[in-house]
């Protein structure tokens, strides 16, 4: 013979439980709300090496810093105004990613462009982008 334990919780027991609940979810939805904000206020900056090699990935972060380093003193205020910069400076940005190519003595070419591509979330030294979907300056 089975015996059933009967479970049941008093008013008190139930709204901590729901109050708790409650609390969960509304931290989950202030998180995603903040995550998406930032998606629109951040241009990202996207560079895919040739392939997984060790020489095409450490070239991949020689051409990210050459851009980086071309750019770094500019402040911009605005996804718009950092989109119209990227768009008046594609042929730019494609010479410094395709000088440090050659320099590097490779042969690949090289594409840019501005599209939206998904991300992993990334922690950087003072700034942490949540996953997702951005627009974004696409070296390939």
């Amino acid at each position: 013979m089975l015996l059933k334990k009967h479970f049941s919780l008093n008013i008190y027991e139930k709204s901590i439980i729901t109050g708790f609940l409650i609390a969960i979810l509304l931290s989950f939805v202030n998180f995603f709300s903040n995550c998406n904000k930032i998606r629109t206020k951040v241009l990202r900056l996207h560079v895919i090496a040739n392939s997984d090699s060790g020489e095409d990935q450490n070239l991949k972060l020689k051409i990210r810093d050459s851009i980086i380093k071309s750019f770094e003193l500019k402040k911009f205020k605005s996804l718009d105004e950092t989109r119209k910069f990227a768009m008046q400076n594609i042929s730019e940005i494609q010479k410094i990613a395709q000088s440090e190519v050659l320099k590097n003595g490779f042969n690949y070419p090289v594409d840019v462009k501005i599209c939206k591509d998904d991300f992993y979330t990334r922690n950087y030294e003072n700034i942490s982008l949540p996953a997702g979907n951005y627009e974004a300056l696409k070296v390939t």
